[in-house]
């Protein structure tokens, strides 16, 4: 059963910039190493330029799980903690 995620990030008005690079290197770096996502796209929000929002499909709840293990998902939540206001993750199977 395929899975699908919708994530948003809120940024702290001061870490707007370096969220920004953060996501899209995150989305880089999935597309290059992480192997079961059908979908993994970002889009910033034109209403409110703190928002960050992960539109994602992924082919299992495995597949799901190992991007969320993978260093390079690590290694970003532990990077953004610090400058995120808000967060939300909606996960639901398709």
């Amino acid at each position: 059963m395929s899975v699908a995620v919708v994530a948003t990030l809120r940024a702290k008005d001061a870490y707007v910039s370096e969220l920004a690079a953060l996501t899209a290197k995150l989305h880089d770096m999935t597309h290059k190493v992480d192997e079961g996502f059908l979908r993994y796209d970002l889009y910033s929000q034109s209403s409110d330029k703190n928002a960050f929002i992960f539109l994602e499909s992924w082919e299992s709840q495995e597949a799901l799980e190992k991007h969320l293990n993978a260093l390079h998902v690590k290694e970003f939540q532990a990077k953004i903690e610090h400058m995120i206001e808000d967060s939300e993750i909606k996960i639901t199977d398709i």
